[in-house]
């Protein structure tokens, strides 16, 4: 196998194949002067099994086609197999019609994969592993929640509690308190469709002077999590450490977190940031080395 590192999971790629012991292709990668993505393989593909590494994080729509682009080229080039390892997948939440009318990009996202060859499909945290049931393709699904908050009972909580939002967070809690040695408390949350407004309803009373873990899979604008730190001070709790596998920290989340009164926010790899603490390179690497 070769592992095609992606521009928007260049580090990552690298640091998955040292560990899986398999070869980067290189890549000549430049803009066009009309902003598009222009890409030459610098290595035989031909017969080759291919791992194509690219997150297709903000910006959403130049990573998928960069992706798009490099497993359509890989298998111009002539390679046998094309292994897709999308770290962080776009266009993953729209996975059903919520509402008349909706496009489900989902859908179409892996219709596109299809198209250009692609014939396994690696993902971490993604939102609804179910959806991909019928992809028409083999598909994994792997978890960064142990080495996040691994990384996290390492910064010395006092007295953990473990709070995780909606229904979606009790997968995560399970892991979180057994890793941590902590209780869970769950963070009701409801959205209103039209106006993506969430409520957050929490259980105060077991969180004064307490240490505690938010952790999610995902933190795109932070308005849940932003609410739920709020709500936490309002307890009484002592230090809020958050954590989540993808942080997309759009319009200025980060920021917002700290001044509600975040102590720590630690994410992965899958969104390169400042704050990418956790790699996720070992369980792609043990994913691509084992057979679909």
């Amino acid at each position: 196998m070769i592992i095609v590192p992606g521009p928007a999971s260049t580090d990552l790629a690298r640091r998955t194949a040292a560990l899986s012991g398999f070869p980067v292709c290189e890549l000549a990668f430049k803009y066009q002067p009309d902003g598009e993505s222009y890409f030459r393989f610098l290595t035989d593909m031909k017969g080759k099994e291919v791992a194509v590494i690219q997150s297709t994080s903000p910006p959403q729509d130049r990573n998928l086609v960069q992706l798009l682009l490099l497993c359509s080229g890989a298998r111009q080039r002539g390679a046998k197999a094309i292994t897709a390892v999308v770290p962080y997948m776009a266009y993953a939440r729209q996975d059903k019609m919520f509402m008349e009318g909706e496009v489900v990009s989902l859908s179409s996202v892996l219709q596109a994969l299809t198209a250009v060859g692609v014939e396994r499909l690696i993902t971490v945290n993604v939102h609804s592993p179910k959806a991909f049931t019928n992809a028409g393709f083999s598909f994994s699904n792997e978890s960064a929640v142990p080495p996040l908050c691994t990384a996290l009972a390492k910064r010395g909580l006092k007295n953990p509690v473990v709070v995780t939002a909606g229904k979606e967070g009790g997968k995560i809690a399970a892991q979180a308190c057994d890793i941590m040695g902590a209780e869970h408390v769950v963070a009701r949350t409801s959205r209103d469709r039209l106006t993506g407004v969430v409520e957050v309803r929490l259980d105060r009373e077991e969180l004064r002077g307490r240490d505690v873990a938010a952790v999610d899979d995902i933190i795109s604008t932070g308005g849940t999590m932003i609410e739920i730190v709020r709500q936490l001070k309002a307890a009484k709790a002592s230090r809020i450490f958050v954590g989540a596998v993808h942080l997309l920290l759009v319009r200025n989340a980060d920021k917002k977190l700290f001044q509600t009164g975040a102590h720590i926010l630690l994410g992965t790899d899958t969104v390169p940031s400042k704050y990418s603490g956790v790699s996720v390179a070992e369980i792609l690497s043990r994913a691509l080395v084992t057979a679909p």
